[in-house]
C-alpha cells in the first residue's frame, strides 16, 4: 500500500540498497499505528522492492492490529503519540540508567523500563510512573508470558546496527501502560562518534530519573540541575560537543578498531533496589 505517514524519528530509508539521508519518509501504512512501523520509505519504488521482505512481518502485525480491543488500540495509539514526543528525553536517560557510555555490553542483557500512568489532564495522556534498567530475567519475570524474546529482539538490534557501523550498538526501551498492559517497544541506535566521545570524557548523568520525571510530570516543573561524572566541563555540552567534532575523525578510526579509550569508572547500576513483582493483567 502506498506509504501515509510521515515519521520524523526515522532518519533513513529501509530499503537497504537505496538509503538516503535527510529526505522525507513515510511508514506502511498497512502494519503502522499512530505513523509507527517497522518499515519506512523515501518512495513507492523503495517500498515495493523491499516488499518481499517485509510482507511477512507486516502480515503479522496486521494480524495483531485486528486482534486488539478497540481500547487497547487506543491505548497503543496514544503511547506511540507520546512516545514521540518525550524520545529524546527518554534515550539520554536510558543512555546514563544502561552505562552504555563505559559499557555498551550491558545493552545484550538489560532492556530501559519505563511504566506510564494514566494521568487526567495531560497533553498526551501519560506521565512516567517508573523508569529503570531492567535484566532480562526481571523483565521476563514482570511480563511472564507477555514477554516475548527480548534477547532475540536484541539480536536483530545488534544485527541492524553493525549494518551500518562495525561499533554502532543497539539497545531497547520499552514502555507499558500500568492500568492495562499494553507495551511500546524499540530499539535505538548509539552510533561511534556519541559512545567513544562521551566514554572518554566520562560522560553521564547520575541524576536521570529525577530529571526524566521533571520533565515529564504534570504540572511541568523545572529539572534539576544535571550532574555529570567529569568535572571537567561541568555540566558544558557545549565544550563537549566542540570537543567531540575536533577530534571527530579520530574517534571514528578508534570505534571501528575497537580500541578503548579511556577507563570505565563505574558499572551499572542494578535495578534491584525497586521493588518489582510479576503484574496481573486483566482480561
Amino acid at each position: 500500500m502506498e506509504p501515509k505517514y510521515y515519521n520524523k524519528t526515522v532518519p533513513e530509508c529501509t530499503y537497504l540498497p537505496k538509503s538516503e539521508w535527510g529526505g522525507k519518509l513515510r511508514a506502511c501504512s498497512r502494519c503502522s499505528i499512530a505513523g509507527k512501523a517497522v518499515a519506512w520509505y523515501c518512495s513507492i519504488k523503495c517500498q515495493k522492492s523491499d516488499w518481499p521482505r517485509h510482507k511477512v512481518q507486516c502480515n503479522e502485525d496486521q494480524e495483531a492490529k485486528a486482534s486488539r480491543s478497540e481500547t487497547a488500540q487506543k491505548t497503543l495509539e496514544d503511547m506511540i503519540i507520546w512516545d514521540r514526543k518525550n524520545r529524546p528525553k527518554l534515550i539520554s536517560a536510558a543512555i546514563s540508567a544502561l552505562d552504555l557510555c563505559h559499557y555498551p555490553e550491558n545493552a545484550d542483557e538489560y532492556v530501559f523500563l519505563v511504566q506510564l500512568t494514566d494521568t487526567p489532564g495531560a497533553k498526551h495522556r501519560y506521565t512516567v510512573g517508573f523508569a529503570n534498567a531492567v535484566s532480562f530475567e526481571q523483565y521476563e519475570s514482570i511480563f511472564s508470558n507477555r514477554a516475548g524474546d527480548p534477547r532475540v529482539d536484541q539480536r536483530i538490534g545488534q544485527e541492524r546496527a553493525k549494518a551500518k557501523s562495525p561499533s554502532c550498538i543497539s539497545f531497547q526501551i520499552v514502555e507499558f501502560a500500568s492500568h492495562d498492559g499494553c507495551r511500546n517497544t524499540f530499539q535505538t541506535w548509539l552510533m561511534p562518534k556519541d559512545l567513544h566521545g562521551y566514554r572518554i570524557t566520562g560522560f553521564g548523568v547520575p541524576n536521570w530519573e529525577p530529571i526524566l520525571a521533571a520533565q515529564c510530570r504534570l504540572p511541568k516543573t523545572p529539572p534539576p540541575p544535571i550532574q555529570l561524572l567529569s568535572p571537567r566541563f561541568d555540566g558544558n555540552l557545549t565544550a563537549l560537543r566542540a570537543w567531540r567534532d575536533l577530534y571527530l575523525n579520530d574517534i571514528y578510526s578508534a570505534a571501528d578498531s575497537h580500541r578503548r579509550l579511556g577507563p570505565r569508572p563505574r558499572s551499572l547500576i542494578s535495578a534491584t533496589s525497586h521493588n518489582l513483582s510479576p503484574m496481573h493483567w486483566s482480561k
